[in-house]
Formats: structure tokens, C-alpha cells, sequence
């Protein structure tokens, strides 16, 4: 059984697999800047879960190399014993900011590297340019999550590989649509349509949204972005998946 907990409206979790707890990119205290604050910073619309009420985490696993997923002040004050696996670029942003820490790079699929008893793989979207935004593959035991906090384009083969050798008891995925000028990203987020072929092409038993917080924001990219949030009560998903909405902090059993 997988048990999920969400720590801020956006894309910040605690996912416990058997004994494990992995902190899923935290970003619980201020606010997020991108290079610069007039080109963009954002906050939480509600107070996230704070770092003193985490209990005991076994590793924290950051998934981009962006500051709203590698929060690096939220970093700063977690116990810096505490090992961070990390796909390549976040790994590569993590060893200049903490060479002091233990970091360890995730390898790309169909490679699958064990940490703390977890098998876990990245998915690179084969951009050669920012932004690279890569989908994870968690495996414990007969439970499988598939994470993609900024969706994800699986090509007909890769679909049909992950399908053949995972049963996905959980996909974790944005139902928004964040678009921007392409010269600044285009489909930041690609939105309910992605999230749908994902759910198609996996066919995982449930589908949870995240990345999908209405932030507080300012700058040029809150003026320029073109923003379409989710309704989840008119989200139709294959039969074989459950929507679970989380709108709350209280943890949740999967299976």
C-alpha cells in the first residue's frame, strides 16, 4: 500500500512506500524566485505544511532543477544528513549549492536504481534546451507511481514498455494548462488532455493532480503566462482509474 500526503497545494508530497518516507520537493517556507523576483516569483495561496512537523524522512527526492521543485532555502533548513536523490540537472544544481550533502543522480530509464529499498528511474523528455522536465518511476515492491508534476510525452513505444513491465497503482500528474511565449517555455504545463493520454497510455488504478495550485504571483511571467486551472468535479477519466482529489494535508491511502 502507498500512502500520500500532500504538504502545500502545489507539488510537494510525503510518499511513504512500506517503511520509507520520501519528501517529494519541498518547497514549504517563502516564497520561489526564478533567476530574478521582476522576472518571477511566486507564493503559496495557503500556508504549506512546515519543515519542524515533517517527522522522520529516509531520503528527499527532487524531481526538477527549478526552484519551485529544488526550493533551496527549504533545503537550507531540513537536517543536511538527511540524502538527496535527484534527476541529473537537479543533482548537478544540488552538488554547487551543498557539496557538503549526500546527492546521488537518478539514471535515466530503462536503467532502475535501488535507494533505501526503492527501485527508481527518470524519463527524460529529449529536449537539448531548457525547460527539461523529466516524469519519475517509483517502484516498491508490487506498488508502482509514475510522477509527472509537469505531465509528460511518452512516445507509442515507451507507453507500451511501461505498460508491459509496470502495473502503476498511482499517477501523479498536472491537470493544469500553463502556457507562455515559446521563447519562455511554450506548454509549461500541457494540462487535462496530457493528464488523460498519460492515465490512457499507463493505465494506472489512480490518478492524483498536483501542480495544479492557483499561486500568488509577480512579474513578467504572471503577466505573460496564460493560465487554464482544473475543475475536478467535470474531469472524466478512463474507466479503469480513480480521480482522488486532495485539497487538504491529511494522508491518504492508495492501493
Amino acid at each position: 500500500m502507498i500512502r500520500i500526503q500532500r504538504l502545500n497545494l502545489d507539488t510537494s508530497w510525503i510518499f511513504t512506500l512500506g517503511s520509507k518516507r520520501i519528501l517529494v520537493d519541498p518547497w514549504l517556507i517563502g516564497s520561489e524566485v526564478d533567476g530574478f523576483s521582476w522576472f518571477n516569483e511566486q507564493w503559496h495561496s495557503r500556508e504549506p505544511v512546515q519543515p519542524d512537523a515533517l517527522g522522520r524522512i529516509d531520503f528527499i527526492l527532487i524531481s526538477q532543477s527549478y526552484e519551485d521543485h529544488c526550493h533551496l532555502p527549504t533545503l537550507r533548513v531540513l537536517d543536511e544528513r538527511i540524502p538527496i536523490v535527484a534527476t541529473e540537472k537537479a543533482a548537478g544544481r544540488l552538488r554547487k549549492k551543498f557539496p557538503e550533502r549526500t546527492i546521488t543522480a537518478i539514471d535515466d530509464y530503462p536503467a532502475m536504481n535501488e535507494y533505501n529499498g526503492i527501485s527508481i528511474a527518470a524519463l527524460h523528455p529529449g529536449r537539448k534546451i531548457d525547460p527539461i522536465y523529466y516524469g519519475l518511476i517509483l517502484k516498491f515492491q508490487e506498488e508502482t507511481i509514475f510522477y509527472a508534476s509537469h505531465g509528460f510525452n511518452l512516445d507509442v513505444g515507451t507507453a507500451a514498455r511501461l505498460k508491459d513491465q509496470f502495473d502503476f497503482t498511482l499517477l501523479i500528474t498536472t491537470f493544469t494548462h500553463f502556457k507562455l511565449p515559446a521563447l519562455l517555455g511554450g506548454d509549461v504545463n500541457p494540462g487535462k488532455d496530457n493528464a488523460i493520454q498519460l492515465c490512457e497510455q499507463l493505465r494506472p488504478g489512480n490518478v492524483i493532480g498536483t501542480h495544479d495550485e492557483n499561486k500568488i504571483g509577480k512579474g513578467l511571467i504572471s503577466k505573460l503566462a496564460k493560465v487554464t486551472y482544473p475543475d475536478f468535479n467535470n474531469i472524466k477519466l478512463p474507466n479503469h482509474a480513480r480521480l482522488l482529489v486532495m485539497d487538504d494535508y491529511n494522508e491518504v491511502s492508495v492501493n
